[in-house]
């Protein structure tokens, strides 16, 4: 932050130039009188206003450097802080569907249940994979190259989880279609929904403990609400 004794010195040195300015222009060879002081007052008051003009000039120059500062701050906040809401989210979309405790025969019970919840959350999904791409490839600029191999990691590892989702939902709903009679098609679909359930579980639990732990760890640093500079 600007000094103000610096303003107050600058003030003073020019109290004092002008008071030892006579001697500089006046002859010296006589007495100065008072009626000289008088014919440079307007030169000294001509000079205090420019150098209140000039301090004043320096303080808003440092004012809009504070402003432009502060915007790119808080610019550079909102597009990290936009970097971990997407991953957050599009984390939560991909593996809130099921839980890791279902079973294939609760989940053919609970068809319907399931089926609100995964349309659900896959018009959101949908609607944002793009917004991820865009952001995971933004974060080797806004941050660093490990934050960035991270969030790739990650990214592959949420499609691969909502991959699994979906799959797992098919054959939920290809079971419908199963006669009752049909034991071999019934034993068949089960052994499929059983391997996409061990498959989603554990997929799901790296996404699940990427969202709730190393993405808030990873992403910490660099959203601490930024401070406004002009207080520096």
């Amino acid at each position: 932050m600007y000094n103000k004794s610096q303003g107050y010195a600058a003030a003073i040195s020019i109290l004092c130039m002008s008071f030892f300015m006579p001697a500089l222009f006046l002859d010296t060879r006589k007495p100065i009188e008072y009626a000289d002081y008088i014919k440079l007052f307007p030169t000294f008051v001509v000079g205090v206003i420019t150098a209140y003009i000039a301090y004043q000039q320096h303080i808003v120059s440092k004012q809009q450097k504070n402003i432009s500062k502060n915007k790119l701050n808080l610019d550079l906040y909102d597009k990290r802080f936009a970097i971990y809401e997407i991953f957050l989210n599009m984390s939560i979309w991909s593996t809130s569907i099921y839980e890791n405790s279902y079973e294939p025969d609760q989940l053919t019970r609970e068809a319907e249940f399931l089926k609100n919840r995964y349309e659900s959350n896959k018009e959101n999904y949908l609607k944002h994979i793009d917004d991820l791409n865009a952001f995971c490839e933004q974060s080797r600029f806004l941050m660093n190259d490990e934050i960035y191999s991270k969030l790739s990691e990650a990214r592959r590892n949420i499609f691969e989880a909502r991959g699994y989702a979906d799959s797992l939902y098919d054959v939920i709903q290809r079971k419908k279609i199963i006669s009752e009679n049909d034991f071999e098609a019934i034993q068949a679909n089960r052994m499929e929904m059983i391997g996409y359930i061990n498959q989603k579980n554990q997929s799901f639990n790296y996404v699940r403990n990427f969202y709730m732990n190393i993405l808030p760890n990873m992403m910490k640093p660099y959203l601490n609400i930024p401070q406004d500079v002009s207080k520096d």
